[in-house]
């Protein structure tokens, strides 16, 4: 089960910003939610969707390196 991650709006905006470009009408739907409960499991569906993309980015990487030397 993964670890719990709780992150305050300012640390999620700068860790969409710095990590995900996002469209900026879902930065907003994010920031309108006023539900603590609803507003968190969002922050963590997204933490795990972006670590999915990340992973993601990685394995092309990879490939691309290994397809390069070939």
């Amino acid at each position: 089960m993964p670890e719990r991650v709780y992150i305050d709006r300012s640390t999620l905006l700068v860790y969409l910003v710095e990590n995900f470009f996002l469209p900026t009408f879902f930065i907003l739907r994010v920031f309108r939610l006023d539900d603590t409960r609803k507003r968190q499991v969002l922050v963590e569906h997204l933490h795990h969707v972006l670590g999915q993309f990340k992973q993601g980015l990685l394995i092309m990487q990879v490939r691309k390196k290994r397809a390069a030397r070939v």
